[in-house]
């Protein structure tokens, strides 16, 4: 048996034909524990085949509609054409991207840009960076790693320093979205305003100092980690976590919920060489 996997692509335009195309193949003879449903490979290549039909399609209406100019209606004109690397979740995307040169209605001296790099700023998705980082905040970059190479068609070997990046640059972030901290608790402050939590109120909290491997003295490359969570009677719970003697907004961190810790130690024990400023990531709890 056969199971033909395709993809139906009918354009806006209803004068056009739907299309169809076929994806992936998936075949099988005697039924058993190990041939029922879909193998981890099997599904990466439906995956990858189904992204991989969609991005053509997008990006190729994208390109159709930005062909034009917007002040005479004349078609830009064509200079070369290079690959755009984008990575996502379900492999790496490489999508031919085409350079224009500018309308000589615009005036001035020409110039040649890139739609799709101008619609495309970022090479990762936001989807493969959120997955990363709550990979890395659970375990080591490299098992994050390894996890998402396993169970998904990234299409490549994964570093870890692909994910450290990702979660540095999401503390940093998140960092600049806090507030300044108030060095005045004698002045009436908005948090002294707001009324009383329902109870029971369930808080925990807990620290530690976490040592560089390379260090040279005993102060030299550490630091200490706060974190702690705060529990309602209504079962949801919001978390908060800074790092007191690196983080700019100690105060704004304690107050500020997170759903998960982004600063984790690599896979060598006790040895983190960038710490992020904060534990935080994403704007809910």
């Amino acid at each position: 048996m056969r199971v033909i996997v395709q993809v139906r692509i009918e354009p806006d335009n209803h004068d056009s034909e739907a299309s169809v195309v076929d994806v992936a193949v998936v075949e099988r003879d005697e039924l058993t524990s190990a041939t029922l449903g879909l193998s981890i490979a099997e599904a990466k290549a439906v995956l990858a085949g189904v992204q991989d039909t969609v991005v053509t399609e997008h990006c190729a209406k994208a390109l159709h509609d930005a062909c034009w100019c917007v002040e005479c209606g004349r078609r830009f004109a064509h200079k070369d054409e290079r690959r755009l690397v984008v990575r996502t979740l379900y492999g790496m995307i490489r999508v031919a991207s085409p350079r224009w040169w500018t309308c000589p209605c615009s005036g001035g001296r020409r110039s040649s840009f890139t739609p799709l790099a101008a619609l495309l700023p970022e090479r990762s998705t936001p989807e493969l960076v959120l997955i990363e980082a709550k990979l890395a905040a659970r375990m080591s970059y490299a098992s994050a790693c390894d996890v998402l190479g396993e169970l998904l068609p990234v299409g490549r070997r994964l570093h870890p320093s692909e994910p450290r990046r990702h979660v540095r640059a999401i503390a940093d972030r998140l960092d600049h979205e806090l507030d300044d901290d108030e060095y005045s608790f004698l002045a009436g402050r908005p948090s002294c305003r707001l009324p009383r939590p329902d109870m029971p109120l369930l808080v925990t909290i807990d620290g530690g100092y976490v040592h560089s491997s390379e260090q040279t003295s005993q102060r030299d490359g550490w630091f200490q980690a706060v974190c702690g969570s705060v529990a309602r009677h209504d079962g949801s719970v919001r978390r908060f976590g800074f790092v007191p003697n690196v983080d700019d907004h100690p105060a704004a961190g304690s107050t500020t919920p997170c759903s998960l810790k982004v600063c984790n130690p690599t896979s060598t024990s006790r040895s983190c060489p960038t710490v992020p400023a904060t534990w935080r990531t994403g704007p809910s709890c």
